[in-house]
C-alpha cells in the first residue's frame, strides 16, 4: 500500500504530467511543444517610499509565481506550466514562457514580502513594517516570439502580520526514483517544499527523506515542489536498466491545524514522474569520427579525443544533443524515421608536407587547420551506424610580422653600427608549399618580412662596401646570417659581419 499523501479526505491533487520550459509535455495522449517561447519582463513595484513621487522597485529576490494552462496551446490537454521567478537587484523580473503563434495567457501572482516602509512627511514614526502582497493575480496575453513589457505593482499594503499561531508538521518526502526497486524511494537531498498564500511563504528543505516547518495554524496554504532526477528505468531498445531525467511535482492546497502533524508527501501521481526525454530513443546510432591530421602518414586519422558532433532535428518534434569523440568513435541515441542534423568544427595542428628551399628536401611542419562537416541523414533501424570524416581540413595558420634594424660595421671611428646600404638583398629560407626562396631588400637600415605561424627561418645575404678603418678607406665584403623561430609578431636585428 502506498504511503499516506497528506490525509485522504482533504487533500486536493491534480495529476499532472508535464516538462520544464526546454522540454517536451505530455498529457494524457496529447504531446504539447514547449519549445516555442514568448518573453515577458519589466519592472516589479511598489510604494515602499511615501516621501518621493511613484513607486519604488520591491527587494532583489521578491519571488513571482508565473503559470500558464495547457489548454491554451492544446485544448485536449491538462494542467498548467509553472514556474517561481526572482526579481533581480535592479528591480526587474524577465520570464520565458511556452506560446504558440495563437498566443497564450500568462498568469503571475507575486509572492508577499514584509519590508519597512518610509512614511510621509509630518508622520509620527519614520517607517512602518508593511506586508505587500496583490488582490488578484495578473494576466496577460502573448504570442510565441513576442517580447512584451508589463510592469508589476503590489496594489495592496497592510501592516505585516505576526504569524504567532503556528502548527509544526513533519513528515516524509518520496517518489519512485528506481524502477529495479519495489516502492518509492527518499526524494534528493536538499529538495525544496514551498509553503504559500497570497501574505506569507516559507519552505523546508528535504534532508534524508524528511522535512519540517511551522507554518500559519488553520490557514489555507498552497504546497508545491519539484524536481529533476536520473531515474533508472527500463529501455526497451537496450533491453537494460538505463538513467533517464525525470521530472517530478507535487501540487496541493492545504490547511494543518494540528500541532506535530505528519504529513507523508510523494512527488507527482504515485510518485512516477513525468519522463523529460523529447522524443522517443529508438535508434541507437554509433560510427568512426576521422580527418587527414597528418600528411606524413597515407591513412586518416582519429578526430582529436573531445572534438564535439552536434546532432539536431529541425521540424517538429524538436530535439537536439551534442556527443563527444573518444579514440574515434561517438555513439548518440536519435529519433528515428525524422531527418537528423550533424556538424562538427574544430582546429588542429596538423603535420603538413613542405618543401626546404635551401635543400630542396620534403620535410614536415605544425600548421593550424580548421575541420568541419555537416550533413543530414535519416535512422530507420533500432541499430544504425554513421562514419564521418572531415576530410583534409583547411588551412587557418597565421602569419608573424618579423622586423628589425639592419646594421654594419662601416666606420670604426666612430660610436655605433651603422645601416647596411640601401638594396641590398637579404635571402629567408623556410618550408613552404613551393620551396621558393624569400628575398626583402632593406631600406633605411630596415626590413621586414611575413612568415607563418611556427616555421624554422634562416637568412643570408653577402654585399661589398667601403669600411673606414681608422684613417683608411677599404672596399670589403659583408656576409649577412642568422636564424629564428616565427613564434610571434617580433623583433630580431640583423648584424653584418666581414668576411
Amino acid at each position: 500500500m502506498r504511503k499516506l499523501i497528506f490525509t485522504a479526505a482533504m487533500v486536493v491533487f491534480t495529476m499532472l504530467s508535464f516538462t520544464s520550459c526546454e522540454e517536451m509535455i505530455v498529457s494524457s495522449d496529447q504531446t504539447i511543444d514547449l519549445a516555442p517561447k514568448a518573453t515577458l519582463s519589466g519592472n516589479v513595484l511598489a510604494e515602499l517610499n511615501m516621501q518621493s513621487a511613484g513607486f519604488e522597485t520591491v527587494p532583489a529576490g521578491t519571488e513571482l509565481f508565473v503559470e500558464v494552462s495547457y489548454a491554451d496551446i492544446n485544448a485536449a490537454s491538462d494542467g498548467k506550466w509553472m514556474d517561481t521567478i526572482q526579481v533581480s537587484a535592479d528591480g526587474k523580473y524577465s520570464v520565458q514562457v511556452p506560446a504558440d503563434a495563437n498566443g497564450v495567457t500568462v498568469s503571475i501572482l507575486p509572492f508577499a514580502f514584509v519590508a519597512d516602509q518610509t512614511q510621509a512627511y509630518g508622520s509620527m514614526v519614520t517607517k512602518v513594517t508593511k506586508t505587500y502582497s496583490v488582490t488578484a493575480a495578473i494576466s496577460k496575453s502573448i504570442a510565441s516570439g513576442q517580447s512584451i513589457l508589463m510592469d508589476v505593482t503590489y496594489d495592496k499594503i497592510t501592516a505585516a502580520p505576526s504569524f504567532v499561531d503556528k502548527v509544526k508538521i513533519t513528515g516524509e518526502f518520496t517518489a519512485n526514483l528506481d524502477q529495479q526497486l519495489g516502492g518509492n524511494e527518499n526524494v534528493p537531498n536538499g529538495t525544496v517544499i514551498s509553503f504559500y498564500n497570497a501574505s506569507w511563504k516559507d519552505s523546508a528543505v528535504v534532508t534524508n527523506g524528511k522535512y519540517s516547518i511551522a507554518v500559519p495554524k488553520s490557514t489555507a496554504l498552497n504546497v508545491k515542489s519539484k524536481f529533476t532526477y536520473s531515474k533508472k528505468v527500463w529501455n526497451e531498445t537496450t533491453n537494460t536498466y538505463s538513467n533517464v531525467n525525470y521530472e517530478y511535482k507535487y501540487e496541493t492546497l492545504r490547511t494543518f491545524s494540528t500541532m506535530d502533524e505528519e504529513v507523508n508527501i510523494v512527488a507527482a501521481s504515485s510518485g512516477e514522474g513525468t519522463d523529460l526525454t523529447v522524443y522517443p530513443i529508438v535508434s541507437v546510432v554509433s560510427g568512426t569520427a576521422v580527418a587527414d591530421l597528418d600528411e606524413n602518414f597515407n591513412a586518416i586519422e582519429n578526430m582529436p579525443n573531445g572534438t564535439v558532433i552536434k546532432f539536431w532535428t529541425e521540424t517538429s518534434p524538436i530535439w537536439g544533443i551534442n556527443v563527444t569523440v573518444s579514440a574515434g568513435q561517438y555513439t548518440v541515441n536519435a529519433p528515428k524515421d525524422q531527418a537528423v542534423y550533424y556538424s562538427t568544427k574544430f582546429n588542429y595542428a596538423k603535420n603538413v608536407e613542405m618543401i626546404d628551399p635551401k635543400t630542396s628536401s620534403r620535410v614536415y611542419v605544425k600548421e593550424d587547420y580548421q575541420y568541419t562537416k555537416t550533413g543530414s541523414t535519416m535512422f530507420s533501424n533500432d541499430k544504425d551506424s554513421l562514419n564521418l570524416s572531415a576530410g583534409t581540413g583547411v588551412s587557418i595558420n597565421p602569419t608573424y610580422i618579423i622586423s628589425g634594424k639592419a646594421l654594419v660595421e662601416l666606420d670604426d671611428t666612430k660610436a655605433g653600427l651603422e645601416n647596411i646600404p640601401d638594396n641590398v638583398q637579404i635571402k629567408y629560407y623556410y618550408p613552404n608549399s613551393n620551396g621558393s626562396i624569400i628575398n626583402r631588400s632593406i631600406f633605411g637600415g630596415l626590413y621586414s618580412i611575413s612568415v607563418p605561424k611556427g616555421r624554422n627561418v634562416s637568412f643570408s645575404g653577402t654585399f661589398i662596401a667601403i669600411q673606414k678603418v681608422g684613417a683608411t678607406n677599404l672596399t670589403k665584403t659583408f656576409t649577412i646570417a642568422g636564424s629564428f623561430t616565427a613564434d610571434g609578431t617580433k623583433t630580431v636585428d640583423v648584424i653584418a659581419t666581414v668576411n
